[in-house]
């Protein structure tokens, strides 16, 4: 996100307001998140946005700006899916111990 708010910092022109705004507001969710504080619908949304690629249009945005932006935020996309994929395994020995547990629950009832 830091790099992504770097980016549009700079630009000028018929809606760039509305796109800082949306970066900073995706901008304080990220630094909330990383703090382990509470983030709010909000600040949600404007980061879902910048995830999705559904900021607002610039006609005077450069091309070499957008792809930087737009590179930018692909890496965003691929170090959540890291995490993401990092949390699962994680997560998968105790799903698995839960899922044998119940499995067995019938068994270790007659046993009992």
């Amino acid at each position: 996100m830091k790099d992504i708010f770097k980016a549009v910092k700079g630009l000028k022109g018929e809606g760039a307001k509305e796109v800082k705004a949306v970066c900073a507001r995706a901008m304080a969710a990220s630094n909330r998140a990383v703090q382990g504080d509470r983030v709010t619908d909000m600040e949600w949304r404007a980061y879902a946005q910048v995830m999705s690629a559904q900021l607002p249009n610039i006609p005077e945005a450069s091309t070499k700006l957008e792809k930087e932006i737009d590179g930018r935020r692909r890496q965003l996309v691929h170090l959540a899916l890291d995490l993401k994929h990092t949390a699962i395994e994680t997560g998968r020995k105790a799903e698995t111990w839960k899922r044998e547990r119940e499995e067995h629950r019938g068994w270790s009832k007659i046993v009992i």
